[in-house]
């Protein structure tokens, strides 16, 4: 059975206390990250499903055509305005990555860490190519194709957000976060 697995790109919505890998990390700083989402027990909502697409699928369908879910089962979910990371009952969710995580097993200032708000993730499964002929002729995406179970993941970051500190003022937001986290090794100090 292949094990159908989605990234999200979540900005701002992962708090460290709950995510503590990262020791120069300000605690109670918001972070951006990646969390990977599986599907766990369909039927929680009363579906049969055996990936991912065809779970979601059967949720709007009943949803669409007016009908009900098991107490206690949450779809689509409810907006809210704290600091977690929620997935739809069925479902699991593991945090793969978040701001200023490593990369490598280097955790020096100057080794690669995960990017701030990272807006697209796509995942490249070992053989996403295999039909293209001499591999060098698109044949369909590459996106989201090949091995379901081992592969790559792209994702692409933006800016660090806010305004940025200026000599007459001080960081604020995500530069602040940051400049804690420079101070924290080194690279800034007061």
């Amino acid at each position: 059975m292949r094990r159908t697995v989605v990234f999200a790109a979540i900005a701002g919505l992962l708090t460290a206390p709950a995510l503590a890998r990262n020791s120069n990390v300000d605690p109670d700083a918001p972070l951006s990250g990646m969390v990977a989402v599986r599907l766990a027990d369909p039927s929680a909502a009363g579906v049969q499903a055996t990936t991912l697409p065809e779970y979601v699928k059967a949720l709007v369908e009943i949803i669409a055509q007016g009908g009900t879910l098991p107490e206690g089962a949450e779809f689509p979910l409810a907006n809210t305005s704290d600091d977690t990371v929620r997935s739809i009952t069925g479902t699991a969710h593991n945090v793969v990555a978040r701001w200023l995580d490593p990369l490598t097993r280097d955790t020096s200032p100057e080794a690669p860490h995960y990017g701030a708000n990272n807006d697209y993730i796509a995942y490249f499964g070992d053989g996403w190519n295999d039909d293209w002929p001499n591999g060098d002729q698109v044949q369909r995406h590459p996106q989201f194709s090949g091995d379901g179970t081992s592969g790559w993941i792209w994702t692409n970051h933006e800016y660090v957000s806010n305004a940025q500190p200026a000599t007459t003022s001080a960081p604020n937001g995500q530069h602040l976060t940051l400049a804690k986290y420079l101070e924290q090794v080194g690279v800034l100090t007061k």
